[in-house]
């Protein structure tokens, strides 16, 4: 059977021949056909984190004339450093990507036929710093993104954890609304709260900076109640307020159970249910008064940042 030799673009599978093959009572010259299949062009497929201790897999497509792969990558706004040159099999698992919550950038190249082709399209992927929430999910967008924005921290950097269900108090959403906001400065800005000067600077300008944009209020004139619990319909209306609060003419809301909030407070949510920040509970009830947990922060803001910011839709 006839062989012809693949190329960068095609491999060749013999077909029969041209003419078709009779009886031959002469001198005949007969064409062999092939049937040509592209060959799939070199892409990364897919990086992986191969959990704490371990670093990225780079998964790329397996070219048959490629006689070594060569993998790079780049650390955010740092130049390429090479990996390897003589990778021969399609991964390659970079030991050096190990700092939690950095994210990585990576381009392969191939070398066929005496020289280096192009460079793969760059991927990127975050080196996940937190064991309990997990790549693929909608909660691993939302913390990625607040991560990676300095808006949101583990609760423990030395078992990398998030801890999705834990709650949130009234002083962490304020610290988080005033790091997404840029850490704007509260020179000069006035405060009455009494109860806050056991907790850090930091967390003071939040609250501080939160206050006086009108986006939070006290538990009584003089009292901010820092450690306590921020609930979900306290959660919307600090939204909203920093979104400055939007007309909701004309939207809708399918919750029943909103009867004992304020006005304002109905409208957030109804704004923020409208803007796909916040859903109900179960059916149709959204359970006002239930605690706020770190997930749903997360989510919120995330899409926050999309509607308000970006100016995309939910």
């Amino acid at each position: 059977m006839p062989t012809k030799p693949a190329t960068l673009q095609y491999a060749y599978t013999f077909s029969g021949w041209t003419p078709e093959i009779a009886t031959v009572t002469k001198a005949e010259t007969y064409m062999a056909t092939y049937d040509a299949t592209g060959n799939d062009a070199l892409v990364i497929i897919s990086l992986v984190n191969e959990g704490t201790d371990s670093g990225i897999t780079v998964n790329y497509t397996d070219i048959p004339l490629a006689e070594k792969y060569q993998v790079q990558v780049s650390e955010k706004g740092t130049s390429w450093k090479t990996l390897t040159t003589k990778e021969t099999t399609a991964s390659f698992t970079d030991e050096t990507a190990v700092v939690m919550g950095k994210i990585y950038y990576y381009r392969v190249r191939m070398y066929a036929e005496g020289s280096w082709g192009a460079w793969t399209d760059v991927e990127h992927l975050m080196r996940n710093p937190f064991t309990d929430v997990f790549e693929g999910t909608d909660d691993f967008t939302y913390v990625a993104w607040a991560y990676n924005n300095d808006i949101v921290n583990g609760i423990s950097s030395s078992n990398h954890l998030f801890n999705l269900t834990g709650r949130c108090t009234r002083t962490q959403f304020c610290i988080m609304l005033w790091k997404m906001n840029g850490r704007p400065s509260v020179d000069g800005m006035s405060c009455p709260f009494t109860d806050i000067d056991d907790v850090t600077a930091n967390n003071q300008n939040g609250i501080i900076w939160c206050y006086n944009q009108g986006i939070v209020n006290g538990t009584t004139p003089t009292t901010f109640a820092p450690s306590g619990n921020i609930t979900r319909a306290q959660l919307a209306i600090m939204v909203y307020k920093m979104a400055g609060m939007p007309s909701v003419a004309g939207m809708t809301c399918p919750f029943t159970n909103l009867d004992g909030l304020t006005s304002n407070n109905k409208k957030a949510v109804i704004w923020c249910y409208n803007n796909g920040l916040i859903d109900s509970i179960t059916g149709t009830r959204f359970s006002s008064k239930t605690r706020g947990t770190r997930a749903l922060l997360t989510e919120m803001l995330y899409w926050y940042n999309q509607v308000v910011n970006e100016g995309n839709t939910h």
